[in-house]
């Protein structure tokens, strides 16, 4: 089910699932934007921007404390890589070894 939420390319109105990467398993969202598909936040829909060279070219318009999508989720046009929930930090034991 597409969003619903459309920008403006080349003139015709496209959908933000057709320019945003979906948000893959076992990563951490980005911060909740407010703007939401069958009670779900887009930000638990679209993965979100690690780097400036995963920007989609053009601004959508749509934003989170002035910040715009564009800055916050992926492109569609990159593959975006998890990035975990949780962290192992080691333990140490009495014997000087660790667990995790």
């Amino acid at each position: 089910m597409p969003s619903g939420y459309t920008v403006k390319i080349n003139g015709s109105d496209v959908d933000l699932d057709s320019i945003f990467a979906p948000l893959l398993p076992d990563t951490i969202p980005a911060a909740a934007v407010n703007f939401k598909v069958d009670g779900s936040d887009l930000s638990n829909r679209y993965h979100p921007i690690t780097t400036a060279n995963q920007k989609i070219e053009n601004n959508t318009n749509f934003k989170r404390n002035g910040t715009d999508f564009r800055d916050i989720f992926c492109d569609i046009e990159f593959t975006p890589t998890p990035t975990p929930t949780k962290s192992l930090t080691p333990t140490p034991t009495r014997s000087g070894y660790y667990y995790y």
